[in-house]
């Protein structure tokens, strides 16, 4: 708690590691902060997880994403904590696949493009069903692939740029009165509503 991992565009910073993290930095800025425009800086990472409530940080376009070099699923370990997507830039979760509790809020700023800047679902679905999502107001998500959670909180905006992104909530859906371009959704099977 208290360190901080900056990005600086090398493909390579995070090479074949399995980063556990806790914390918001030592500045507020994250335990992780991308501050390099479309780096992909994660592409080879292994894994992601917490030990305590952590916060990511994006000050730029793509400056952390979670995906690795394999183009396989992405193990997020949440181990029951909280993770704070942050900042004003895109984040994107690619093949990300979460299969302990926890929780998730999207708290990236929509900014002047706000189908680009956003947490992202990409390629496949963003699989997280024990997850309560939570959507700060105003912020958005969205993406080219399914969300599923457990629960969501939804004060924001969904900018799916086209019909693939579902969101599919396990539990309860939450819209809060500051929620725009709600996305379709349809109750669950009868031990799911």
């Amino acid at each position: 708690d208290g360190g901080q991992i900056i990005m600086n565009g090398n493909d390579s910073t995070l090479n074949g590691y399995h980063l556990t993290i806790a914390g918001s930095g030592p500045d507020g800025n994250g335990a992780i902060y991308g501050n390099v425009t479309r780096n992909y800086t994660s592409r080879n990472l292994e894994s992601l997880s917490l030990s305590a409530d952590a916060t990511v940080k994006t000050a730029a376009w793509d400056g952390f994403n979670l995906r690795n070099n394999a183009g396989s699923d992405f193990p997020l370990n949440l181990c029951g904590h909280t993770l704070t997507v942050t900042g004003n830039s895109r984040f994107i979760a690619w093949r990300v696949n979460v299969q302990d509790e926890g929780r998730i809020i999207a708290d990236i700023s929509p900014g002047n493009n706000p189908e680009n800047n956003c947490f992202y679902s990409h390629t496949a679905a963003f699989n997280a069903p024990l997850v309560d999502f939570v959507v700060s107001a105003g912020k958005a998500v969205g993406g080219e692939a399914p969300f599923v959670v457990s629960n969501m909180t939804f004060g924001g905006k969904w900018t799916s740029p086209n019909a693939n992104c579902t969101l599919n909530v396990l539990g309860t859906y939450a819209p809060q009165p500051s929620a725009t371009s709600f996305p379709v959704t349809t109750l669950g099977d009868p031990d799911h509503l």
